[in-house]
């Protein structure tokens, strides 16, 4: 099984599931993620599974800007976010729930529990959002945060001709601290 996951926000945007695992299936699960942002040229850090070593997975990496970066042996400390990710998805949903007979059972309950961690659960770390609404108030504040420099790029270009000197701009930026 594949997931991609945002680091920042701990947010699912993919998953593909097999028998195998297999690098096609690696890159389709990262095709999908880049779907959902198709401008994205991340760095994709990754443990040591074969699919994720294979050079038709570095390849793809490289054809869409991307810089893998991968965990040493015998430290899995270094993928802690998806190693975190994993450990909860076992204790929390998996230790829960009747064991998969089918493969499709299983896809049925991974694609429910990437509901629950993304749309549902609320995590003390993100002053008690869901990972979606903290993903969302991430790219609120970035969208803000872009304008805002533009604004100040412009004042502090501009030059007042009364005393030919540049207006000085201060941003006052205030986060939400939580969102309803």
């Amino acid at each position: 099984m594949h997931i991609v996951l945002d680091l920042y926000g701990r947010y699912a945007l993919s998953y593909n599931i097999s028998v195998t695992e297999t690098a096609i299936l690696a890159i389709e699960a990262f095709r999908r993620a880049f779907k959902m942002e198709p401008d994205a040229h991340p760095m994709i850090h990754t443990d040591r599974g074969a699919a994720y070593c294979s050079i038709s997975f570095n390849n793809y990496l490289a054809s869409r800007n991307c810089i893998h970066s991968m965990s040493h042996p015998g430290h899995p400390w270094e993928n802690s976010p998806m190693e975190r990710w994993w450990n909860d998805f076992k204790l929390i949903w998996l230790a829960k729930r009747a064991r998969p007979e089918t493969l499709e059972e299983l896809e049925e309950s991974v694609k429910e529990s990437i509901e629950y961690f993304n749309t549902q659960r609320a995590y003390a770390s993100k002053n008690g959002l869901t990972a979606e609404n903290w993903l969302y108030t991430f790219y609120c504040v970035m969208i803000l945060f872009r304008y805002a420099v533009f604004l100040i790029y412009y004042k502090d270009k501009s030059i007042d001709t009364q005393k030919k000197s540049h207006n000085d701009t201060f941003l006052l930026c205030i986060l939400p601290r939580k969102l309803n």
